[in-house]
């Protein structure tokens, strides 16, 4: 989910209410921290010899320690001031680094926020891996063979 799209979505609920990440129906502890806000550019080669090129955005939440979540408002304020000062940010694709506990942090895309309780939760789910040339395969709607181990495919891969 883009920045952008997040902002829009948190726009819909009180600005003083809890914002709440929440992974594996555990919620991230008060007092959580959105340690830094990062925008890259990635070149890269897939294992079927293709190059990609794309800008990803990551926001690393450090598990809390408080006693208070941080409200909408004070996030949107933060993500605001991250979009004037990173060029690119507003639509690059978005995912969360966190782990409970701060243990084993791990990459996760955020789902639609929902209101629950007196707070505004956002879902983290994890990420797979992914074999590109493979799930391109798959959306080619006259593909009969797949891209790794077959002899017949039409396609480089692995």
């Amino acid at each position: 989910m883009p920045l952008n799209d997040l902002l829009a979505d948190l726009g819909e609920f009180d600005g003083d209410q809890p914002l709440i990440f929440s992974s594996d129906g555990k919620d991230a502890a008060p007092g959580y921290h959105l340690t830094e806000v990062k925008l890259a550019s990635v070149s890269s080669l897939d294992c079927g010899g293709r190059r990609h090129q794309w800008s990803e955005a990551r926001l690393q939440v450090l598990d809390g320690r408080g006693e208070q979540y941080m409200s909408v408002n004070k996030f949107r304020s933060i993500i605001a001031r991250a979009l004037e000062g990173l060029d690119g940010l507003r639509f690059a694709d978005v995912h969360v680094e966190f782990a409970h506990g701060n243990l084993g942090l791990m990459l996760h895309s955020m789902g639609k926020p929902y209101e629950k309780g007196a707070g505004v939760v956002v879902p983290l789910e994890p990420i797979s891996a992914q074999c590109k040339p493979a799930f391109d395969l798959a959306l080619d709607s006259d593909a009969t063979t797949s891209c790794c181990g077959s002899k017949q495919s039409t396609r480089a891969c692995c």
